[in-house]
């Protein structure tokens, strides 16, 4: 959860807040850095790593592991990816706008921004599709399953309607649903939540419809020769090891066989 809206400035101390995909930590960012917790005990939460360097207003960390997406408040256009427990950086990402949300899963990482959707290959981090042209989306508002077989990006539709977009991060095809949205949430089974959130303090939350990703498969697949993936002719700029092309010999990113996620990860060449 971002704390901070895209015109604010800091204001208060904690200005990120969010659990990893499996709810074993939590991410916290401030004005002075960020810090990960563990709940290992949930009497006393165990602080596994802080850092003080830079206003973090965006964090996510990808499941156990040591790998971090950042975005500070000095730099809201540049995403950062970190290996926290090294204290390196990996690659660095600039975009044409402020970064809005970004969201990981063991195959994709997605930055959200304010009329597009940046998806890269969380192994080598090329960019592999962009979404251009969205309907304005100021509060950043997408999910992305956490689930490897069902790897699907839900979004706003429509500014001005009830519509869901639900995007086939993994095959790079999408559909539309028809409903109200407020707040989104897919379940690692391939279920998408749709919750209707009083916009008030201390408002009520309440279900309005679940619908099975699985149950649409077949309008995404008959979408595929309809809305093949665009080429990309304006991707961010990187700056960092990787080797597009070269996936192996980067070796950042291990395969699914290769992960431990209570060692260091990802691998890093000396």
């Amino acid at each position: 959860m971002n704390l901070l809206e895209p015109t604010d400035e800091a204001s208060g101390e904690v200005l990120f807040v969010n659990f990893n995909q499996d709810c074993t930590s939590l991410a916290v960012g401030t004005k002075k850095g960020f810090k990960l917790y563990s709940f290992n005990n949930l009497d006393e939460l165990e602080v596994i790593h802080h850092n003080d360097t830079d206003d973090i207003r965006i964090i996510e960390r990808l499941f156990s592991s040591s790998l971090v997406a950042l975005v500070t408040i000095s730099s809201p256009r540049k995403l950062k990816v970190c290996h926290f427990k090294k204290g390196t950086e990996i690659c660095n990402y600039s975009y044409s706008n402020t970064i809005l949300a970004v969201k990981l899963n063991r195959q994709r990482l997605v930055v959200c921004l304010v009329e597009s959707l940046y998806i890269h290959n969380i192994r080598d981090m090329k960019v592999l599709h962009t979404i251009r042209d969205t309907p304005p989306n100021p509060a950043g508002l997408c999910v992305l399953s956490t689930s490897n077989e069902h790897n699907f990006l839900a979004y706003p539709g429509s500014s001005s309607i009830g519509e869901v977009q639900i995007f086939d991060a993994l095959n790079l095809v999408g559909s539309i649903i028809d409903k109200i949205l407020r707040v989104l949430v897919v379940s690692g089974e391939g279920i998408l939540y749709i919750l209707d959130l009083e916009p008030v303090e201390g408002g009520d939350c309440t279900l309005v419809k679940t619908h099975s990703l699985l149950d649409n498969e077949e309008s995404i697949n008959n979408s595929r020769s309809k809305d093949p993936p665009e080429t990309l002719t304006d991707s961010p700029t990187v700056r960092g090891p990787f080797q597009p092309d070269s996936e192996q010999r980067s070796g950042l990113i291990a395969s699914d066989s290769q992960q431990d996620y209570e060692n260091d990860f990802p691998p890093m060449a000396p």
